[in-house]
């Protein structure tokens, strides 16, 4: 099972925080977010990067923090 957590970077600058441009989502889990025996762009981080280059609000980075074997 997966984990997707969507994260809003911040940039410090003096005492005054500004919101990044770059909207990120970590997707984080095991084998199936990492994509174990398929090629890099058929996990399902990729295929969800690929369908929020059209979305609003962008752009978007998706990162696969997926690692077989891991678990809770």
């Amino acid at each position: 099972a997966g984990l997707a957590l969507l994260v809003q970077p911040k940039e410090r600058r003096g005492e005054v925080e500004v919101a990044g441009r770059e909207q990120r989502i970590l997707c984080v889990g095991d084998s199936n977010t990492f994509g174990l025996h398929l090629p890099p762009e058929g996990s399902y981080p990729a295929q969800l990067g690929e369908l929020l280059a059209e979305a609003p609000d962008g752009p978007w980075h998706v990162l696969n923090l997926g690692v077989p074997g891991r678990n809770s």
